[in-house]
């Protein structure tokens, strides 16, 4: 099963003076258990697009089916479909809004007509797994919580529902280099756990850091889609639409002008070990 997404174009104000067109004839998968990075700058459509995914913005033209449910259909079932998709706004923690945490994350739950048994189970779950000790925070306000936690308890919240796909609206946003690691090293963990994961981030070192995928938009389309590991083929096509490939790769190709080859990766850690074994290799790096 996947969400398939065919021919969806959108336009803002539609038969307006204000009309604006938003997407225009994208069409993009998100298979099961994948992570796919979605880059862009503002205002080229990533927002509008994911929206469209749990049924937030009304299919206006094209076909979106999520694991057999049709969005073209005349009622489609949208509480099962958001069960499915659970969706991560930037700036989650402004989405709290009971007296406890508890609360907050087994909201979902309650709503999906969970046994108050099986709501603070599941609350217990998603608590643990996003880092928050569930007898320490239960019963804490979540507006007393530090910046990190409300962001935590706010994705707590969402994954609380166990949805097979999560999507994530620029979830680092805000947030210091170590507060960044922390998030992305949660939603790695979400995902070994077996959800899909959609992330729209404006940084492209940081989405390839953990992305199997990336789809690229501009002006409401898809103008790229492409393996992680590929990206460097598309560094011309990505300046064009001012966007940049990761720093890794830039480095890299400093590295080949000056005569040094080498099997150069994409994710830091495993660009830092090819360059250290060359060292290792007694090879003269003169950059």
């Amino acid at each position: 099963m996947s969400v398939t997404v065919k021919n969806l174009s959108y336009t803002y104000m539609k038969g307006t003076p204000y009309e604006k067109r938003a997407l225009f004839d994208v069409s993009l998968t998100v298979g099961e258990g994948e992570f796919l990075g979605i880059v862009g700058a503002t205002g080229s459509g990533k927002s509008t697009f994911i929206k469209h995914l749990n049924g937030l913005i009304k299919l206006e033209s094209g076909c979106i089916v999520v694991d057999g449910i049709d969005l073209t259909a005349k009622k489609p079932d949208l509480k099962l479909l958001r069960q499915k998709v659970g969706m991560v706004f930037q700036y989650p923690e402004s989405q709290l809004f009971a007296e406890t945490v508890l609360d907050d994350v087994r909201y979902g739950p309650k709503n999906m007509k969970k046994s108050r048994e099986e709501c603070e189970a599941l609350a217990r779950e998603a608590l643990e797994t996003v880092g928050l000790d569930f007898e320490r925070f239960k019963n804490r306000s979540p507006f007393e919580l530090s910046g990190g936690e409300k962001r935590r308890a706010a994705i707590a919240g969402v994954i609380a529902c166990k949805p097979k796909y999560l999507i994530l609206d620029e979830p680092s946003a805000g947030l210091d280099p170590k507060g960044k690691e922390d998030i992305y090293g949660l939603i790695s963990k979400i995902r070994e756990a077996g959800a899909a994961v959609v992330v729209v981030s404006h940084d492209i070192d940081e989405i390839c850091e953990y992305a199997d995928r990336i789809a690229a938009f501009d002006e409401g389309r898809i103008f790229a889609e492409f393996d992680v590991s590929e990206i460097g083929k598309y560094r011309e096509i990505l300046r064009e639409r001012g966007l940049d490939v990761p720093m890794t790769v830039r480095v890299a190709a400093e590295l080949k002008k000056r005569g040094i080859e080498g099997d150069f990766a994409v994710r830091k850690k495993d660009f830092a070990e090819c360059v250290s074994r060359l060292f290792e290799e007694k090879k003269t790096l003169k950059i």
